[in-house]
């Protein structure tokens, strides 16, 4: 259904209309009935409305750390994404069980954070994103206890001088402040929400750094422990460091976390396929989840940025979801999926270590190999 965009972002000013969570907990209920169906029978088109929803409130960030794209983009996206489109998400917010609120920048740099968070609060979903730190006030402490379910800090080094080196900026203790101070208000306030996790981008160069990580997870005591994401190369000086470059190095820091992560009773996930993880089942994402980027473009999820579903600022939500895009994606994804999907650099579901290197907008595949279980549906590299 195309609406006149006019009509669609003319109501400005003044905090946002929620939803309330009796309504959305009547639109989870109908809409995990339908998704259990849309799980079994797979096809282009779905019954249900996404159960996960990411919302990119900015593509703005105050840190330009090595290993991320915003690094190696000559024009990086600086819009924040506007709090009149809140209206325009109420029915996948009505029906997600879970909402993040991060995708291209940092989440805490948008004047409209709190807009969009308590937005996605009132609905009683999961809540969650990951922040670099460094915007973690008081004051944002005070919003976030006691609403926020997950958070996620970015740490790619456990002391002040490693981190300084790796990420380019003086901003250790800092941070670690910031978290301290959380962790204050969680324990007066009698709540273990939002429950803690560090995040942690492993490269060859940073993989020594894993363990002071996991300490620090200790200290920090994060419930959720520490996640470990993999490298992608957007510059040509980084393929070195990416994981099929060094597969026996990743295996053995593998190896040695787990057993530190083991003994210190912190949790230890690894969060896309990489030497030495075990794969695990088929993606879901096509019918289960959805990415809504800062300028109201729809995308199934981030790694699928040239395919663009619609936008919400000129036609429903629920038209995306089943239009002609959305159901093509589908089919390409049973069939032949697009390149977005084959070299995945999220996906866990192909390759030990099948992964690509962003080089002037071509995908470059360093190493394919294939696992003889857990491979994407229809998907043939």
């Amino acid at each position: 259904m195309a609406v006149d965009r006019g009509n669609r972002l003319g109501h400005g000013g003044g905090r946002a209309v929620v939803i309330d969570a009796a309504t959305a907990t009547e639109a989870r209920m109908h809409n995990r009935a339908a998704l259990e169906r849309d799980r079994v029978e797979r096809s282009s088109e779905t019954r249900a409305l996404p159960s996960l929803l990411q919302i990119d409130v900015t593509g703005r960030c105050n840190m330009r750390c090595p290993f991320c794209y915003l690094a190696a983009d000559a024009k990086p996206a600086l819009r924040h994404m506007s709090p009149r489109l809140i209206p325009l998400l109420h029915p996948a917010l009505a029906a997600a069980e879970t909402v993040t609120l991060y995708g291209t920048g940092e989440p805490l740099a948008s004047p409209h954070f709190d807009d969009f968070f308590l937005a996605a609060a009132a609905t009683g979903a999961r809540t969650y994103f990951t922040t670099n730190g460094t915007l973690l006030s008081p004051r944002v402490c005070d919003l976030l206890v006691n609403r926020l379910t997950y958070l996620s800090v970015s740490f790619s080094a456990g002391d002040a001088e490693t981190f300084a080196r790796v990420h380019g900026h003086d901003y250790f203790d800092r941070i670690v402040r910031n978290v301290e101070h959380l962790i204050r208000e969680k324990e007066a306030s009698g709540t273990s929400h939002p429950r803690l996790r560090l995040s942690f981008v492993a490269a060859r160069n940073t993989l020594g750094n894993l363990p002071g990580v996991i300490r620090l997870a200790e200290r920090l005591r994060c419930s959720e422990g520490v996640a470990v994401s993999y490298l992608v190369a957007y510059d040509e000086k980084e393929l070195a460091n990416i994981a099929p470059n060094a597969p026996e190095e990743f295996r053995e820091a593998h190896a040695a976390a787990g057993a530190l992560a083991d003994s210190l009773g912190v949790p230890l996930a690894f969060k896309a396929a990489a030497p030495g993880v075990e794969a695990v089942p088929t993606c879901q994402r096509p019918w289960e989840a959805a990415f809504v980027r800062y300028d109201g473009d729809v995308f199934i999820c981030t790694e699928s940025a040239q395919h663009p579903l619609g936008s919400i600022t000129t036609t429903d939500f629920q038209d995306i979801w089943n239009g002609e895009a959305a159901v093509g994606f589908r089919t390409a994804f049973l069939s032949e999926p697009y390149l977005c999907c084959r070299y995945c650099n999220q996906c866990q579901n192909k390759t030990s270590v099948e992964r690509y290197a962003h080089l002037g907008g071509e995908l470059w595949v360093r190493e394919v190999t294939r696992l003889e279980s857990g491979c994407a549906s229809g998907g043939g590299a």
